[in-house]
C-alpha cells in the first residue's frame, strides 16, 4: 500500500506541468491580443532589380514621413515598405509571389519602381496604374526632385526611380479611404517643393 502512493503522485506532475504550461500560452497569447497593434497608414511596394538596401529603405520612409499625414488617426504616421527584388535570382520566386500579393491587395496603392520594373508590371497588369493629376503619364519620375534631394542615399541608389498609382476601380469603405490616403501622399510629393517649412 505504502508503494502504490508515490505512484499517484509521479503520474499527477506530468499532468501538473501540462496545465501550468497550458495557462502559461493562454496567458501570453492574451497578453498579445491586448497590446496595441500599430497599422500602416500607408503601404509602398517598392520594385527594383535587386532591392533597396535597409538603410535606403528607412531613408525613403524618413523622407515619406514628411509628406504623410496620420492617415488612420491612430497618433502617429507609420510607413509600410514592401521592398520587391524581382531580378534578386536568390529571391525571384518569392519576389513574383509577393508582387502578386501586392498587386492583388487591397491596401498597397503606391509603387516605386525604375524603367525595368515598371515594364514588367504593365506585362503582367497592363491597366494597372492611374495617370496622376498634373502629369500626362501614369508615372512621376523623381530624378531632380526635391523629394529626391530629401531622400539621404538617393543617388546611391543608382536607379532612376518613378511613382505611380494604383487605379481605384471599384474600391469602397476601408479601401477606397487607403487609396484616397495613398493619392493625397502623392500629391503632396507633387506639389510641395519644402515640407519642412511648413
Amino acid at each position: 500500500m505504502s508503494d502504490s502512493k508515490p505512484v499517484k503522485k509521479s503520474r499527477l506532475v506530468p499532468w501538473l506541468i501540462l496545465v501550468a504550461a497550458s495557462i502559461l500560452v493562454a496567458v501570453v497569447v492574451l497578453l498579445v491580443m491586448l497590446l496595441p497593434s500599430v497599422s500602416p497608414d500607408y503601404r509602398i511596394a517598392v520594385v527594383t532589380p535587386m532591392g533597396l538596401s535597409e538603410q535606403s529603405v528607412q531613408y525613403l520612409k524618413n523622407n515619406l514621413a514628411l509628406y504623410a499625414e496620420d492617415a488612420n488617426e491612430d497618433g502617429q504616421v507609420y510607413i509600410e515598405v514592401e521592398n520587391i527584388a524581382v531580378e534578386d535570382t536568390s529571391v525571384t520566386k518569392n519576389a513574383q509571389q509577393a508582387l502578386r500579393d501586392v498587386v492583388g491587395s487591397d491596401d498597397t496603392f503606391l509603387f516605386l519602381t525604375d524603367p525595368t520594373e515598371y515594364e514588367y508590371i504593365l506585362a503582367g497588369w497592363p491597366d494597372l496604374f492611374a495617370s496622376i493629376q498634373g502629369v500626362d503619364s501614369d508615372r512621376w519620375p523623381l530624378d531632380g526632385t526635391s523629394f529626391a534631394q530629401g531622400w539621404g542615399g538617393y543617388s546611391q541608389t543608382g536607379l532612376s526611380l518613378s511613382f505611380s498609382l494604383r487605379k481605384n476601380d471599384g474600391l469602397e469603405g476601408d479601401a477606397l479611404e487607403r487609396y484616397q490616403a495613398a493619392q493625397d501622399l502623392l500629391r503632396a510629393i507633387t506639389y510641395d517643393p519644402d515640407p519642412i517649412s511648413e
